[in-house]
């Protein structure tokens, strides 16, 4: 019966990864179209390549960081198409882990069965490649363009898909490097911001109006710095999947000359 029970979570679960999780032929770019987000009409989050490629596409980079950035896609893309090459694999240890857990559940051993889970989301195809990409260009970026990241993949990972929210707008204003008194002021926009968007549930137009009201609001109480690198990040979270202009060609390098 466990058996039983245990083959038809990890089928289940498996098919949530697949629908999850790009699945590309080998050798091909793996470039899913963003996905609907249940109850949000339009709304998008990314995953996979998309997700890296929306992110890259925002952090203003130095040739040589895209380059750098170019040649960890490429990575990440073979070891995507190594995984995906490997699914019955996968597919044996999932049912094995997951056989463990249930083991460890029934023992009332409550650490290992949260030991195995954390196993099972580590070893989801995509998983240890996207972590490895964040690990090696974080060193390659400066310390503002770090902290961007970890702003864009929160918002591209964000249930509520791809769009600039009230959220995302605090978000912004309490990373800037704010005085008390414009700490407090902007908690009170909060609360005003977030009792008139309560009942305007299912009316984004409106919602919208709030939203652009305490984007206001906020750059009233910034100093001129602090604006400009307000401002910047909110265009950046404005831009949707798509919107951003293509990659310029670099210039060829000049012919050697004759000899």
């Amino acid at each position: 019966m466990l058996r039983g029970l245990s083959t038809l979570c990890a089928a289940g679960l498996f098919v949530g990864i697949a629908i999850g999780q790009e699945v590309v032929a080998p050798g091909a770019a793996p470039t899913p179209a963003p996905t609907l987000v249940p109850g949000k009409t339009g709304a998008t989050t990314l995953r996979g390549h998309t997700k890296l490629r929306y992110i890259g596409r925002r952090l203003s980079l130095t040739d040589d960081q895209q380059r750098k950035y170019d040649e960890l896609l490429e990575t990440y893309r073979l070891t995507i198409d190594a995984e995906n090459q490997d699914q019955a694999a996968y597919l044996t240890q999932l049912k094995e882990l997951i056989s463990q857990q249930t083991q460890a559940e029934q023992a009332g051993d409550r650490a290992r069965a949260d030991d195995i889970r954390r196993q099972i989301n580590e070893t989801r195809p995509g998983v240890r490649a996207e972590r490895e990409f964040f690990l090696n260009l974080e060193k390659h970026l400066t310390p503002e363009q770090n902290e961007l990241v970890a702003l864009l993949r929160s918002h591209a990972e964000s249930p509520g898909g791809v769009e600039l929210t009230t959220l995302y707008v605090l978000r912004t204003a309490r990373a800037l490097e704010l005085t008390d008194e414009q700490r407090r002021s902007i908690d009170e926009l909060q609360r005003g911001a977030f009792s008139t968007m309560n009942p305007l549930a299912g009316q984004p137009p409106a919602r919208e109006t709030v939203r652009d009201k305490l984007i206001a609001d906020i750059r009233v109480l910034l100093n001129p710095a602090q604006q400009k690198r307000f401002d910047e990040r909110i265009d950046i979270l404005r831009s949707r999947p798509g919107d951003e202009q293509p990659t310029p060609a670099r210039p060829a390098a000049p012919p050697a000359s004759g000899g």
